[in-house]
């Protein structure tokens, strides 16, 4: 019966996103759980169908997102199949809730995780990262997070990305994610100087010159902010092709050193994806 009424609010979405005469096509979605006691209503007026869709959430507490209780999140999973499907243009969709009692609450679903639902803030504070307590090192990881979010949003969606590994704060790089036949990782350093971030690349192309057992060959790539360094190596061994797409990337503090395997014939799907993060990191200004 509850997973009923969720779905009646989901259904009064799609009813009341229908336009009246004199109204916009792109009226906003908006409806009621009655199970959760909670409103939303997508903003932006007849503008509100973008790349981000922002939606307000109003409830006597903000405690069904603290909690991130299996009802709250069916809630949002629903909201945001309404908002794609009236505004296929949307790849993130964000939820504010601004509660009665004073409580606040901030998350988001994307389709660069899959549409999980991610909570960001709870009352101002930062949610804190999965496995052990280091909050240094979750801090390290809501950084990458953030730069994969920038170089993958607005009017710049890198198709079909999705993130594997994030805010994860246990052994592993800070973020992981894969696109087609090719595979990727992020870790933020601490390096901020224009020779460090080429002789990390030097170091990481030696690295793949050992492991390559037969012919290997290295190409620059072009593109990013000033002071980023990219290199392909393609190796050759018994017959099989391995593509290692190797860049270091400035950012305002540090170096965001991204590694991208592709083991197809042509490395397509690895050139085209390491294309993608060093324009839009161009295009973002992100340093």
């Amino acid at each position: 019966m509850a997973g009923l009424r969720l779905l009646t609010a989901a259904t009064t979405l799609v009813a009341l996103a229908l336009p009246v005469e004199g109204q916009s096509l792109h009226r906003p979605p908006s409806g009621r759980s009655a199970q959760l006691g909670i409103s939303f209503r997508a903003t932006g007026g007849d503008q509100w169908c973008a790349g981000t869709v922002d939606v307000e959430l109003g409830a006597k507490t903000a405690k069904p997102a603290a909690t991130k209780s299996a009802s709250f999140q069916q809630m949002v999973g629903r909201i945001r199949g309404v908002v794609t499907a009236d505004c296929p243009a949307a790849r993130n969709v964000t939820f504010r809730f601004e509660a009665r009692n004073g409580s606040s609450a901030l998350g988001e679903v994307s389709a660069l995780t899959g549409w999980v639902y991610v909570p960001l803030e709870l009352d101002g504070e930062r949610e804190q990262c999965k496995g052990p307590e280091d909050p240094e090192l979750c801090s390290q990881r809501w950084q990458a997070y953030e730069f994969m979010r920038s170089l993958s949003g607005g009017d710049r969606p890198i198709r079909e990305l999705k993130l594997t590994r994030y805010l994860d704060a246990g052994p592993g790089s800070d973020v992981e994610f894969v696109r087609g036949g090719a595979t990727g990782r992020l870790v933020i350093l601490d390096e901020q100087e224009d020779e460090g971030r080429r002789e990390l690349i030097r170091q990481q192309a030696s690295i793949q010159a050992d492991r390559c057992a037969t012919s290997l060959v290295a190409v620059p790539m072009d593109g990013g902010l000033a002071g980023t360094t990219a290199e392909h190596m393609l190796c050759l061994a018994d017959g099989k092709s391995k593509h290692a797409f190797l860049a270091a990337v400035p950012l305002q503090s540090g170096t965001a050193f991204f590694a991208v395997a592709d083991y197809s014939y042509d490395g397509t799907d690895g050139s085209d994806l390491m294309t993608a993060l060093l324009s839009n990191s161009e295009a973002a200004g992100v340093e």
